[in-house]
């Protein structure tokens, strides 16, 4: 993921959003454990105490870590999904959450559904924090989080729907 960029008109460019830190805190507080490796991350936007960045390239460099969270750019999520099925094949990771913005309609989508542990759409709709303090991006779409593990990768697809479910994030006051 790119550190943080500015387009010629001085806003900032998409793919250095950061994760809303509410949202992350909460979900590591729901799950019961901490995250120990931000893929698609920077210097700037991580949110682990170790992450990989654009450099090191997370499309190609093994997500070694128990515990993996991914908020890939809009343009990487159908080979992010890809990357998080192929990294539980490989043993990399015991549990990742891949944060997505796309519909269900897409291909990213469905491709993460039908290997995902579980699936959850977030509500509300999440704000992506500019990480040099600027305003917010508002989301266009609800994020759906995929929790991928050993097991649901390598378990076969066989035509059947997982549950997905809706849940309530809190945002702080």
């Amino acid at each position: 993921m790119k550190s943080l960029t500015r387009t010629a008109e001085g806003k900032p460019r998409r793919n250095a959003w950061r994760t809303p830190p509410w949202f992350f805190a909460e979900l590591e507080l729901r799950q019961g454990y901490r995250f120990e490796l931000d893929v698609f991350a920077s210097a700037s936007n991580a949110l682990c105490p170790y992450y990989i960045d654009r450099r090191l390239d997370a499309l190609r460099t093994p997500w070694d870590a128990e515990t993996v969270f991914a908020n890939p750019p809009d343009a990487l999520h159908l080979e992010a999904v890809r990357r998080a099925i192929s990294e539980g094949w490989s043993g990399s990771y015991w549990r990742a959450r891949l944060l997505v913005r796309c519909g269900i309609e897409s291909q990213a989508w469905q491709l993460a559904s039908a290997h995902a542990l579980e699936s959850v759409i977030v509500c509300p709709r999440l704000n992506y924090a500019d990480p040099s303090g600027g305003r917010s991006n508002g989301a266009g779409r609800h994020s759906t989080l995929f929790t991928f593990s050993k097991e649901s990768a390598r378990r076969p697809v066989d035509g059947h729907g997982r549950q997905i479910r809706f849940e309530q994030f809190r945002r702080p006051q």
